[in-house]
């Protein structure tokens, strides 16, 4: 479609991956998911607990780290209202 002129070559170019984040957020939809009465600070533990270190390298899950990722489930569509 490129070559014949109907489609923006720019289409072709790949999107950068967010590999460590995309991970992180399944895995705190999933949690969230499975059960749905736990509270932000509850899957942060849940998160310690399990080893899983914050993409940008944190030390201890903060709410407010699994409320974004949440948040950007829910604009993924990973997680409905």
């Amino acid at each position: 479609m490129v070559r014949e002129k109907l489609a923006e070559p720019k289409l072709l170019v790949r999107s950068q991956r967010r590999a460590p984040e995309d991970h992180l957020m399944k895995l705190i939809a999933a949690i969230a998911i499975a059960d749905p009465g736990l509270s932000l600070r509850d899957i942060a533990s849940q998160l310690d607990q399990m080893g899983e270190q914050q993409a940008r390298g944190g030390r201890k899950w903060q709410p407010s780290s699994v409320r974004n990722l949440l948040d950007e489930a829910h604009r993924c569509g990973l997680i409905r209202h």
